[in-house]
């Protein structure tokens, strides 16, 4: 599976509608290689407001966005929240630093139950009003502002769904997980194939399983990565940034997947920016230690972590990125000197 340099449709036709708008036509620009980057953007959960409706939410990151005009506007809903449409509950009652909700009430819990679930319509629901927020920002912001639909992967969301249950359950029935994996799947690539007809020009494609920390090697490329790869066929509409999240991925495996660009915790956990520029020739998201400087420490450290990455890539194919969600109470000069530090002040 070799490199991909592909734009939206959705991007493509507004930009031949005459619509030339710097943030758009760079993003696509970007994207086929026609400009260098780097590019820059950071992103947050919106707690309370992700689950009080498309309209509020919306509200939220266009509030985000005109404050921070990153490069483009990546589209979070609540952590988990994609296995809503099967039965997860979320309280939300109690959230940690990055805006997560610590009690989720899972709807699986044996494995048995994965046969019984179905392939709800992604067009209504908890998913259609996801695809109302895309609508109400490209309303709001107009067609020059690139938006970043969010999507987890069909085992990511099984583990959201049954309390990571379902590492124990595909070891003990794998036949009735599989059955549940292609439920989740056939819901998850319709979604992915609606994101663009909502506004999105690009997708953020989260695995949070492939790692030996959850599951073994053999059993990922068993019930993670076909999944995964049929998910990303429905969303190839548009550029796609891989987030591979945790410790001890299983990133060998991951490397060829069809996307775009790789996202990962390059500051807490590794590789290295530098290091994976020698296993791959795709954008690289990252740079930023979405745990340290840009919360904790001054706008002068955030710069010097920015300079530190801009060093590491010099052939201009990042976006300058933290590894994860950024803290909710990130302040706000660390985030405009992240901005400037890669888009300097006119």
């Amino acid at each position: 599976m070799g490199s991909r340099r592909r734009c939206a449709v959705s991007a493509d036709q507004r930009l031949s509608q005459g619509f030339t708008d710097e943030p758009a036509a760079r993003f696509r620009a970007f994207w086929e290689g026609r400009v260098g980057g780097p590019l820059v953007a950071l992103w947050r959960h919106f707690p309370g407001d992700d689950l009080a409706g498309p309209e509020v939410l919306a509200r939220a990151h266009a509030r985000w966005y005109r404050r921070f005009p990153f490069d483009f506007l990546k589209v979070t809903p609540a952590a988990g929240s994609l296995a809503q449409p099967w039965g997860l509950t979320v309280d939300p009652g109690e959230v940690n630093e990055l805006g997560v909700y610590q009690r989720r009430h899972p709807a699986v819990h044996e494995a048995s139950a994965w046969r019984g679930l179905d392939s709800p319509d992604p067009t209504a629901g908890f998913l259609g009003d996801q695809l109302q927020v895309l609508r109400l920002l490209r309303q709001d912001l107009g067609p020059g502002v690139p938006l970043v639909a969010t999507l987890f992967s069909p085992l990511s969301a099984a583990a959201a769904l049954s309390g990571n249950a379902v590492y124990r359950h595909l070891v003990e029935d794998p036949g009735s997980v599989h059955r549940g994996l292609e439920a989740i799947t056939e819901t998850l690539a319709a979604y992915a194939r609606a994101v663009f007809d909502a506004g999105a020009d690009a997708v953020f494609f989260s695995t949070l399983s492939a790692t030996s920390r959850l599951i073994s090697r053999s059993d990922f490329l068993a019930f993670g990565r076909p999944y995964d790869l049929k998910v990303l066929e429905a969303a190839g509409q548009g550029p796609l940034i891989l987030h591979i999240h945790g410790e001890d991925c299983y990133l060998d495996d991951l490397l060829d997947y069809p996307v775009d660009a790789f996202n990962w915790h390059d500051r807490r956990v590794g590789p290295s920016l530098t290091e994976m520029r020698l296993r791959t020739d795709r954008v690289l998201v990252g740079g930023i230690n979405d745990h340290g400087v840009i919360a904790t420490g001054t706008p002068d450290d955030v710069r010097a972590e920015v300079e530190d990455a801009l060093r590491q890539v010099p052939d201009g194919r990042l976006i300058v990125a933290p590894g994860c969600v950024i803290p909710v109470d990130s302040p706000d000069a660390n985030l405009d000197a992240a901005l400037h530090a890669v888009r300097p002040r006119h």
